[in-house]
């Protein structure tokens, strides 16, 4: 099974100490860049989420269509991270 992420589910599971879940449940999770920088920022805040960047069952990985990235961000008014992951999801056949 493929899995896709944005940044709230990744950061409150570490936060609330659950990350682990996801390793059990999906074996990997892709993330896009945009996800990444996001999760760096928020741990700044909290050094639970920059721990999660190190886990080799997250794998960062970009969506190649911009275009759509491009098109959610503007007229959807989605963030970076949001945008870049529903991209991927689709690219992937996420489930």
């Amino acid at each position: 099974m493929i899995v896709v992420s944005d940044t709230s589910p990744l950061s409150g599971l570490a936060i609330a100490g659950y990350l682990g879940l996801l390793e059990q449940l999906y074996g990997r999770v892709l993330i896009p860049a945009g996800v990444w920088h996001e999760l760096q920022r928020g741990g700044e805040d909290d050094p639970r989420i920059t721990d999660l960047l190190g886990l080799d069952w997250i794998e960062v990985r970009q969506p190649t269509n911009q275009q759509l990235v491009n098109v959610l961000q503007t007229e959807r008014h989605l963030d970076r991270g949001e945008s870049e992951a529903i991209a991927l999801a689709l690219e992937v056949n996420a489930e």
